[in-house]
């Protein structure tokens, strides 16, 4: 084996390495942006660093001669296979966030959720529309918790009373509700107020909906 054979085998393995980790930021930081948390839309520009490095190295590599790969490959063949491959990426990501997440609400579904949320509705624990603090937080039945870290959790109906009661569970927003989930006692509620508030929503269950709002 000549050193330029054994150069481009190290090469060979480096690629793979960072194709590797890409692909694992990439997964990584679509779970973490399911709520579209802060913390995950920065693992995205960390991703795409990691993508950029592995570009320049595979279009490098695929010119080579001696070729690298069994023959040589024209940098424009590197660059587009790069390049369907970080799309391919970004889609995967944002699926698998979206599995993760359902997965997560079903479990607390699974839980009791729903009827745990009715309840609360029906004996709302503090006269303010948020339950925020630790000591309030620390009392909220366990299916709420589940859906940990919450932002907040809201009884929309006190600060408008004329929309339908509904217990909402922010996952991301401290301004305002930007998203998480929001249960009501019925479905028909659920329509009656996305047609008065701006957002939109995908029901889950009866009554049940992954919620958001521009804010």
């Amino acid at each position: 084996m000549t050193e330029q054979t054994h150069t481009y085998k190290i090469a060979r393995v480096f690629s793979v390495m960072l194709i590797v980790l890409f692909l694992i930021s990439f997964a990584y930081a679509g779970i973490v942006a399911r709520w579209e948390s802060l913390s995950g839309i920065l693992w995205y520009p960390l991703s795409f660093l990691v993508w950029l490095i592995w570009l320049i190295h595979f279009v490098w590599l695929s010119s080579r001669h001696p070729p690298v790969f069994g023959k040589r490959l024209s940098p424009w063949v590197g660059l587009l296979s790069g390049i369907v491959l970080f799309i391919i990426a970004i889609k995967g990501a944002g699926q698998l966030g979206d599995i993760v997440r359902t997965h997560e609400v079903q479990k607390a579904l699974d839980a009791g959720l729903r009827e745990d949320c009715l309840k609360l509705l029906d004996k709302w624990p503090t006269n303010e529309s948020r339950i925020i603090t630790i000591e309030e937080y620390a009392k909220l039945p366990t299916s709420i918790k589940m859906l940990s870290p919450i932002v907040y959790v809201e009884n929309n109906n006190i600060d408008y009373p004329s929309l339908p009661p509904n217990v909402g569970i922010c996952k991301n927003g401290w301004g305002g509700f930007a998203m998480g989930i929001r249960i009501f006692r019925s479905d028909a509620d659920a329509n009656t107020f996305k047609a008065n508030t701006i957002g939109d929503c995908e029901r889950i269950a009866p009554g049940v909906y992954f919620w958001w709002h521009p804010t």
